[in-house]
Formats: C-alpha cells, structure tokens, sequence
C-alpha cells in the first residue's frame, strides 16, 4: 500500500473517532483561538515598540515582550491539546470523560507544559536560525533548508509522544522527551526515517486550497485593484484563512488522537479505536535498506 493512501486511510480511521465524540473538537478549536488570542495580546505591542522607537533599551524590551508572547501562546495551546489526550484516551478505551474532565486533568500538568512550551519554542527559534532568511548564495541557502528540515522533522518524531506521556503517566517535561524516544525504539527500532503517517488528506482538502485562495486573493486585491478587484481579493483572502484554520484545526485532532492510540500501542500493546495492529505498526516508516532500496 503507497504511503499516500495508507495515510489517508489513518486520517479516516482518527476522524471515524472524532464523528462518534464531536466534542474532541473543541479542544484542538480553543487551543487555535486562544493561542492567537494570545499571541496577539503580546506581540502586537511588541511590534508597535519596535517599529516606533529606536532606543536600544525599548527594542530589548520588545524582544523580551515577543518571547513571552511565543512562550504563552505555545503554553495556552498545550492545555487545550492536552486536555483532548486525556479525553481521546478514555473513549477510545470505551469510558466517558467530558471538556471538564480534560482540563481539569491539564491544569494539574501545569508545570511540565510550561516547561515543554519552553522546551518546544527554544528549539523552534533554533531551527528558524539554522534555516536562515534567505540572505546567503544559493548554495549555502539550501543547505540551511535541508538541515533545518532533517533538524525539524527528526524533532518532530522523536518527541511525537511527549504530551501523551506528560498527561497520561504524569512524567515531567525532561523525563516525558526521554521516554519518548525509549518507546520508539523500544517499538520501531533505533532504524527509523520520515514520520507519523498521518494527515496528508487534510493537507490536500484545506491546507493547500486555502493557501491558493489567499494568493488568489492578494493578486486580485493588489495587483488588479479598484473596488471589485479589492473586494473580490478580500473575500478570496479570508475564505483561505478560514479553511487553513479549519485544516489547522483538524490537523491537530487527528495527530494526537493518532497519537494516543500509538501510544497506547506502544507502550502497553493495546489497539484502541479504530485502528488495527497493521496501521499501528507502520505508522513509522522504517528506513530502507540499500538492498531494499534498489
């Protein structure tokens, strides 16, 4: 079976789960609006401070203000996301657990999700240096993108299962990366490539249409101009930011309901949910050998 459709099948399997429980929802829906809410609430006058004043002091404040901003919008999503493990996990494994519940359970895991949002900002900051701004040759540039891509995806897989481990084992941020990266290649092997293969589906339906709209909209508004080229522009912009949100959006149910389920499997050899043994076991792709490679 190609990636592509094994990756599909994943995602329709996660969202069988989110239509029988349609409050999964409002976690992954809050956390993407109080996040931004947030990070509004920081940055903008961070941006306003910079942008105004030269003073070296006001523009070290700015910065400092823009951190905090980053770190707190990275934190408010957490909770949410975190209250969305905790309750993916109980009705997967057949029982009741409410919105309530769920936050509840990510309020007494402040600590360690403050910290991994420290944890997971620094890092981000770190690979956006690697990649650069585009301001070497072309060669040195795309050799920051393939490294920070490698750096940015190998993240991303080792730590799938932190805020699984920190909601559901109560383990602190520190110990919750260590046992992340146990159970995979205590499971798969210390031999794995690529990662979780799921989502590609809603990459293709909202992410990249809502990209294209936004486009869209910013040449008609811009570059055609006049009253029915901006309005028509404005229009096509905000249906592509409403269907990147949605796609955000369900993106972020279906990688950690996945994620609990592959969790689940491997650290206890439980197949919750919809899946089955088979989805679970090659949810990572292992890496080819040369002999399989040619």
């Amino acid at each position: 079976m190609s990636n592509w459709k094994q990756s599909g099948e994943m995602t329709n399997k996660t969202w069988g789960v989110i239509r029988e429980h349609p409050q999964l929802l409002r976690f992954p829906a809050l956390a993407a609006a109080y996040g931004a809410l947030t990070a509004f609430v920081f940055m903008a006058p961070a941006f306003v401070l910079a942008a105004l004043s030269d003073n070296l002091v006001v523009r070290v404040a700015a910065v400092l203000l823009f951190a905090v901003g980053a770190w707190a919008a990275t934190f408010v999503g957490l909770r949410y996301l975190a209250g969305l493990v905790y309750v993916a996990d109980k009705v997967m494994r057949g029982e009741q657990a409410t919105f309530d519940e769920g936050m509840e359970v990510a309020g007494r895991r402040t600590q360690a999700l403050g910290l991994w949002a420290l944890i997971s900002v620094v890092v981000g900051w770190i690979i956006s240096l690697i990649q650069g701004g585009g301001d070497d040759n072309i060669a040195v540039t795309i050799i920051r993108v393939i490294a920070a891509s490698l750096l940015s995806a190998a993240w991303s897989l080792i730590t799938f299962f932190v805020l699984p481990v920190i909601v559901l084992e109560n383990a602190t941020a520190p110990a919750a990366m260590k046992r992340s990266v146990a159970l995979i290649r205590d499971k798969w092997g210390q031999a794995v490539t690529g990662s979780f293969r799921i989502g590609g589906r809603i990459l293709l339906t909202f992410l990249l249409p809502g990209i294209l709209l936004l486009v869209v909209g910013g040449v008609l508004a811009l570059g055609v101009g006049g009253m029915i080229g901006v309005s028509f522009g404005v229009v096509l912009g905000l249906a592509g930011i409403g269907l990147i949100i949605v796609g955000l959006v369900r993106q972020a149910a279906a990688r950690q309901i996945f994620g609990v389920a592959l969790y689940r499997y491997a650290s206890e050899g439980l197949v919750l949910g919809r899946f089955s043994e088979t989805d679970l076991v090659s949810a990572i792709a292992p890496k080819k050998s040369r002999r399989g490679a040619r």
